[in-house]
């Protein structure tokens, strides 16, 4: 796994997930298998958690597939991107998960996968 840390904010880059984490919470990650983009409950906790997301999905949309691609551009484009954002969420095109369910996606993959065979890890 690749750590990525920039102030306030960390990015982890493993074989299957690329998560966001700001101030220790996970609160974006994107399954670079099925190019999908989750979200924890915090990924708009403030305005700049907010610009967090915006820049790690700017840099890491080439990862989506290419319907979250056209969607992202689309919030990006638009002149509200959190309401946007808001939108997908509310009509769950764009899953939210426990930080807690991001946080132990993201240690798994880095060890190898299913929660690091059963905790014998790997």
């Amino acid at each position: 796994m690749i750590t990525i840390k920039q102030s306030d904010r960390v990015t982890a880059i493993g074989a299957r997930y690329v998560t966001l984490s700001h101030r220790k919470v996970c609160v974006a990650q994107i399954d670079k298998d099925k190019g999908t983009l989750t979200l924890s409950p915090f990924w708009h906790y403030s305005s700049t958690t907010w610009q967090h997301v915006r820049k790690f999905i700017d840099v890491h949309k080439e990862e989506l597939n290419e319907t979250a691609q056209m969607w992202m551009h689309n919030m990006f484009n638009s002149k509200n991107g959190r309401t946007y954002m808001q939108m997908f969420v509310d009509n769950h095109i764009i899953r939210v998960q426990s930080d807690w369910t991001l946080y132990n996606q993201m240690t798994d993959d880095n060890c190898g996968g299913e929660r690091c065979r059963r905790q014998g890890l790997k």
